[in-house]
This record gives structure tokens, C-alpha cells and sequence, in this order.
């Protein structure tokens, strides 16, 4: 039953895409999704566009309508917390951080996660720098402060400007995972902010001077001008077919995600299994190839 159900989901929201027709109703005399009952959507402003795409094809509304029922902003950590504390149904997001796994834990909650989308880890640096690849071994050790300049690495005598990114971000989480993993990593470039309560320290944003080296999500990349290159690691250069085959080693999957309570007949559980279908893939702009569609366990 549920099959079939999933199977006239993806039926119903080609057509509604293509002809643009208000019809919510997915299962004639089974369930229909209408704005009282369709479930709570929370993405990072990145993903953003994706939650709008599926919300706008199931209730035949507009994405300006649409876009007011999606839950947005903050980090990829506080889409988290807000599906486990009962704020949202549904999460579009990459991975989480140990703080979530804590709350997890805490809370006694588990959920289903099911990927949707290949995406990685990048390192990035000035288009001008001699050097374009650096080991796993490299980036831990400019990450960990035993590497400070570029020389040590074969390039240009010049110091590393080293940039991180805010805490619970997805390209944060990553990073904590593969490069910082139990290590302490050097402080990042700060920057001063004065205003007339005092002065205080931010992390500054990558700037691309001569020396930088900082990091970011491979989807996210199209955003930085010409002057920026990515950097191969282990020779291997971050693209489509490298990162989905494995041969690129930072993963950094788009997961969709609910709680593992949820009924079958939910709203939540059956647009969820919509969504992992290669159809709802699709549909998001995700990969229909992507690896992992077996459910992930809440601890990862």
C-alpha cells in the first residue's frame, strides 16, 4: 500500500509541475495534503529552494505562499533542533555535529535519514598559488598549526592565512569530522567589531587574500569569483564524478530526514518517502544516484 501510495505521489507532482494545476489530492480516497496538515518543512537558506519546489507542486500554490511555510535560516545544527524538539516535521540538511548526537541522546529521539544529494567538503585558496593538492596529512597539519607556511608544502615562501566557518554549519561539521577529529585545530582569522557596547572578535569570512586557505561545500563553490580554486586532495580534484564515486574523500551528503516515530500514514512519513524516492530526487535537484538511500541511524 505504502508503494503504491509513493507511486502516485510522483505521478500527481510531475503533472502538477508540468500543467501547473491546484490539485493536492494524492490518493484519491486515501490521503490528501492540504495546508492544515502539510507537514513543517526546516532547511538552511541554502536549501531553501528545494523545500519551495515540492511545498508549491503538492499544494498547487505559488513559491511566495510556499516559501511562507518553510521553516529557514540558521544552521544546518538548528534544523536538527528543531525536528527534535517538535518544531518541524520534515529536515533538509546535511550532516549534524556531536551537540545534535548529545541532544539525541538526551532526548531519547532517533531518526530516519535517507541521502538525497552528493555533495563534499572543498578546500579552496588564491587562483595564484603554486600549489593546487594537498594530502589528508597536509590539511591536518596546517589545520593543527605544525604547517604555517606555504614553503613547507613546495610552494612560495609566504605565511598560511588560515579560515574556518561558523560552528554547527554543514561545512563546519564535516571538517570537524575529517580534519579536526579530536585534534585541536589553530585559531581561525578573527576579525574586530567595534560598537558602543565594546569591541569583540568574530570569525572573519574567507577573503581570498594572497596566502588564504579556507574551506566550503563543493555545491556552494559556484558562488566565489574566478579569483578562487579549489584544491585537489591526494591528486584527487573535487567534481560530480569524483565526490558520488567515492574517489574524492570528504563526503558531505544532502540528507532529508524525520523522526523515527512518525506513522506510516503520517503526513510527514509519506512525503518523506516521497522525497527519498528517485523521482522526489529529481524533482529537488538532487542526485537520482545518489549513495546511502538505505535509512541512516541517528548516531552517525
Amino acid at each position: 500500500m505504502k508503494r503504491s501510495i509513493i507511486s502516485f505521489i510522483a505521478g500527481m507532482l510531475l503533472i502538477l509541475t508540468a500543467c501547473g494545476r491546484n490539485d493536492s489530492r494524492l490518493a484519491e480516497g486515501s490521503f490528501e495534503f492540504t495546508s492544515e496538515n502539510y507537514p513543517v518543512i526546516s532547511v538552511t537558506s541554502r536549501e531553501l529552494s528545494r523545500a519551495v519546489k515540492i511545498t508549491s507542486a503538492v499544494l498547487g500554490i505559488d513559491a511566495s505562499k510556499a516559501e511562507e511555510m518553510t521553516v529557514f535560516g540558521g544552521t544546518a545544527d538548528d534544523s536538527y533542533k528543531r525536528l527534535i524538539n517538535g518544531e518541524c516535521d520534515l529536515v533538509i540538511a546535511h550532516g549534524y555535529s556531536d551537540s545534535v548526537s548529545a541532544l539525541l541522546d538526551e532526548s531519547r529521539i532517533t531518526l530516519d535519514m535517507n541521502v538525497i544529494d552528493s555533495d563534499a567538503l572543498v578546500f579552496i585558496c588564491e587562483s595564484t598559488n603554486g600549489i593546487s593538492s594537498l594530502t589528508q596529512e597536509q590539511l591536518k597539519g596546517i589545520y593543527g598549526g605544525s604547517v604555517t607556511d606555504w614553503s613547507e608544502l613546495g610552494g612560495e615562501a609566504m605565511p598560511i592565512s588560515v579560515f574556518g566557518e561558523k560552528d554547527g554549519t554543514a561545512c563546519r561539521n564535516a571538517f570537524n569530522k575529517y580534519i579536526a577529529d579530536g585534534m585541536e585545530t589553530i585559531t581561525d582569522e578573527i576579525r574586530r567589531i567595534e560598537t558602543a557596547q565594546g569591541v569583540f572578535e568574530a570569525r572573519a569570512e574567507y577573503d581570498n587574500r594572497v596566502g588564504a586557505i579556507g574551506y566550503t561545500l563543493f555545491s556552494n563553490f559556484e558562488k566565489y569569483p574566478d579569483s578562487v580554486k579549489m584544491l585537489s586532495v591526494n591528486g584527487t580534484l573535487p567534481d560530480e564524478s569524483s565526490i558520488l564515486s567515492g574517489n574524492y574523500p570528504y563526503s558531505c551528503p544532502l540528507y532529508v530526514a524525520v523522526r523515527s516515530s512518525e506513522d506510516d500514514a503520517s503526513p510527514a512519513r509519506i512525503l518523506y518517502n516521497w522525497i527519498c524516492s528517485e523521482q522526489g530526487r529529481k524533482m529537488m535537484g538532487g542526485s537520482p544516484t545518489a549513495p546511502g538511500e538505505e535509512n541512516i541511524p541517528s548516531q552517525q
